[in-house]
């Protein structure tokens, strides 16, 4: 990743430093400018590199003109470094994997920095969802998708999952109604009952199971079809 991201660097620094090159290329059939700031350092990088993937013809045809090959800088070693990146078929394949791999995980970022609705019911969905995607990418293959999934499972462990999160999950009965994409991994109910059973949280364990088993199997108000149709649109707790 950050051997992309440095010659995705290299190719901006080559554009961008020298005002004759982004001239020939603001020139092209819908050009757009490489450099898009986005939301958060993590989503810059991964907008830029779909981005310089876009341009991925534009570039090639710069520094394959005459244009470009008949002027001094392209017998600079800096610059020819650049080129070599712009001609590698390696680095545009890569591009394209990164940006696909990212697109799931930017869009839950926007879920986590979202202020519409508070993000712990969320969390956990998105995440669950992000490694989904990203196995549909790579056509299930495991060893194909195995790095990036392992990646994002080994940084949820240590920093993000935490029991809160998946029992946030449980209790979101936008996901707990939806069967057809709500996971059954044991790890989201080890999250309620861990929580439950925790003393300084819960000091009527019988009660909330009780009440638990009640809201997972739709009885009493729960099943009713307008609170069936409001855990769609209205947030937990509301």
């Amino acid at each position: 990743m950050s051997e992309i991201t440095k010659k995705a660097s290299k190719v901006t620094v080559f554009v961008y430093n020298h005002i004759f090159l982004l001239s020939w290329l603001r020139k092209r059939e819908g050009w757009k400018e490489i450099v898009r700031p986005g939301a958060t350092r993590f989503a810059t990088t991964f907008i830029t590199l779909k981005s310089i993937f876009e341009h991925k013809h534009d570039l090639q045809a710069l520094v394959t003109s005459k244009y470009y090959t008949d002027s001094k800088l392209a017998k600079l070693s800096k610059e020819k470094d650049a080129v070599a990146v712009i001609l590698d078929n390696n680095f545009w394949n890569m591009c394209l994997i990164m940006t696909k791999v990212a697109g799931p995980l930017i869009r839950l970022l926007r879920i986590v920095d979202s202020d519409e609705k508070p993000s712990i019911g969320y969390v956990y969905d998105g995440m669950y969802r992000a490694r989904k995607a990203i196995k549909g990418i790579f056509k299930n293959v495991k060893r194909l998708y195995k790095p990036y999934t392992t990646i994002i499972k080994d940084r949820w462990d240590h920093q993000l999952r935490q029991r809160i999160h998946s029992a946030a999950y449980f209790l979101n009965p936008a996901f707990q109604y939806d069967p057809a994409n709500y996971s059954n991994k044991p790890e989201v109910v080890q999250g309620l009952i861990d929580l439950i059973g925790n003393k300084d949280i819960c000091n009527k364990s019988s009660i909330a199971m009780n009440e638990v088993r009640i809201y997972r199997d739709q009885l009493e108000s729960f099943g009713k079809p307008l609170a069936i149709k409001m855990s769609k649109e209205m947030q937990p707790g509301k």
